[in-house]
């Protein structure tokens, strides 16, 4: 499983386009404005499902939650590979922002469930550490790969496709995760045991609004939400328009220079 592991890590950010996704989205014909507002989009889809997520990947089981999440990113890059429409660009950021949603966490719980499992809960801190530098050598991986894409001349909508690839063997390396990585309260039951958890949109309702209250109701809980909330909204919505400015500032020096 541990190889399983580091796989998901490695695979998960093969996102080739990340570098490039402003210009991209400049280059279909849409001003910094909207460019915007579909950022804006993505992250207020995040914000929205953050705890709703969560409630759902107890309930309905978090390696299904995790699946979804990868095929809620393959609808957008595929959105985003084929479309010029508004319409359809601000689906496929939001698709986008669901995947983020529900993959946010959730890996991390299946592992620390493998190591309760396997007796080697002490061991998290190591196996944790595995598993991010396997997501370090994936981002340096997807940098040299958008590079070589780039300087072979293919446009942006093939840098979309291209990140399909990686995200279908995510998928393939998912599906082989065992049953009994779910959440707790799926772990061992037999598909026809009386306890088994309905899966019915009242039991995840009541229990989306039981954690966010929870949330909202432990200060030291409610804080860490506003803090991060503050943090990574600006930073996120602010650190994507680095790529037009850096373009521009290396044209600028290349006429220069020329």
């Amino acid at each position: 499983m541990l190889t399983r592991f580091c796989l998901y890590g490695l695979l998960k950010n093969q996102r080739y386009f990340e570098p490039v996704l402003v210009l991209a989205l400049l280059d279909k014909g849409l001003g910094f404005g909207l460019v915007g507002v579909l950022f804006g989009i993505r992250e207020l889809v995040v914000l929205l499902l953050e705890i709703p997520s969560g409630a759902i990947a107890d309930v309905l089981g978090r390696r299904h939650a995790l699946m979804a999440s990868v095929g809620a990113y393959i609808v957008s890059f595929a959105l985003l590979a084929t479309c010029h429409r508004t319409g359809l660009l601000v689906l496929a950021m939001a698709c986008y922002g669901v995947g983020e949603a529900f993959r946010s966490g959730t890996h991390k719980s299946l592992v620390f469930r493998w190591l309760e499992i396997q007796g080697r809960v002490r061991e998290k801190t190591r196996v944790y550490g595995v598993t991010r530098s396997w997501s370090k050598y994936g981002s340096a991986i997807a940098v040299v790969v958008t590079g070589v894409l780039l300087a072979s001349g293919v446009g942006y909508d093939l840098i979309f496709a291209a990140t399909i690839v990686p995200y279908l063997a995510l998928l393939l390396n998912l599906a082989g995760y065992p049953r009994s990585l779910e959440s707790a309260a799926h772990a061992g039951r037999a598909p026809d045991d009386e306890d088994r958890p309905k899966r019915s949109l009242r039991r995840v309702t009541r229990h989306t609004f039981a954690t966010l209250r929870k949330a909202l109701r432990t200060p030291s809980i409610s804080r860490l939400l506003v803090n991060s909330m503050g943090f990574e909204g600006i930073f996120h919505a602010s650190k994507d328009y680095l790529q037009p400015v850096l373009a521009a500032i290396a044209l600028a020096h290349l006429g220069a220079s020329g």
